[in-house]
């Protein structure tokens, strides 16, 4: 009688052999990356500070912008035909109310300057849906109130901090007080980056306080306190950044990189947004 013996395949064994296999340090086992996420939703918005700060600042820039556009804009075409009711209006002013307390509370343990720049975009979402939420003239024209402020709020912060050209700048404490050698950027980066502080009348107090009226004139009371408070906790993480550059004092030598033209007049122009608080909800 003739018998075949086949050989072993490398997936059988003992089962001391497999056993050794999968607890051995060399094998690393291969997971795939977590998707990243591009509106900064919950339970997703943890790896929003990490692809801003792996980042290239311009693609950090682009990343911020261009979803918080589209999708905002889709949903709301689809939605205010299709979803609103009851049941599913409190559903989104739930979703409203989480991106707001992490974007307030994690910034505010926060050492590094693209972080807290991360941050604030993910409470800002929640600002925004909520005036989403609200299903409502007033809440719609505060959307895109919040949308534009955030677009020009971003493109000034992405625009300021590639100027500054040192060498491993990472931490919100290298900004450390330019104003004694280089006064004029240093007055330049601490007015864009007021407006995320949201202090009035900046446009980020405007955003604010358009979606939190919007949510007051539907009877959403929750969402409009939620934002009032996230607001006053996420201005002290978001004021860290201007106070640092023009304040505190300087533990370094740092070199702002000469700006063309054109980069100076697109600052200009957000500036003028920013201070000016941006645009008024009559006027859309």
């Amino acid at each position: 009688m003739m018998t075949i013996h086949s050989p072993r395949s490398p997936s059988c064994g003992t089962s001391a052999e497999r056993t050794e296999r999968i607890q051995d340090p060399e094998e690393k086992a291969v997971t795939p990356p977590p998707p990243p996420d591009s509106i900064s939703l919950s339970t997703l918005y943890m790896w929003a500070p990490d692809i801003h700060e792996g980042s290239p600042t311009l693609v950090a820039a682009f990343s911020s912008i261009a979803p918080k556009i589209s999708i905002p804009a889709n949903m709301l075409r689809v939605s205010t035909h299709s979803f609103y009711g009851t049941t599913s209006q409190q559903i989104f002013f739930f979703r409203s109310i989480a991106p707001m307390i992490p974007g307030a509370l994690a910034a505010m343990a926060q050492t590094k300057v693209k972080r807290p720049l991360a941050h604030s975009p993910i409470g800002h979402v929640g600002y925004i849906r909520t005036g989403f939420s609200c299903g409502t003239i007033g809440g719609i024209q505060s959307l895109l109130i919040g949308i534009f402020i955030h677009v020009s709020m971003t493109i000034g912060a992405s625009a300021i901090v590639p100027a500054l050209r040192r060498t491993r700048v990472k931490y919100i404490a290298d900004l450390g007080a330019p104003a004694g050698t280089n006064p004029i950027p240093a007055i330049t980066s601490s007015i864009t980056m007021s407006p995320y502080a949201g202090i009035p009348p900046l446009a980020g107090f405007r955003s604010k306080f358009h979606s939190s009226s919007a949510a007051l004139s539907c009877g959403a009371h929750l969402p409009a306190l939620m934002g009032v408070v996230t607001s006053v906790i996420g201005r002290w993480a978001a004021g860290r950044l201007p106070g640092v550059a023009v304040l505190h004092p300087c533990t370094g030598h740092v070199a702002y990189q000469k700006l063309r033209h054109s980069e100076l007049g697109g600052i200009n122009r957000h500036i003028c947004y920013s201070e000016s608080g941006g645009i008024n909800r009559h006027d859309i």
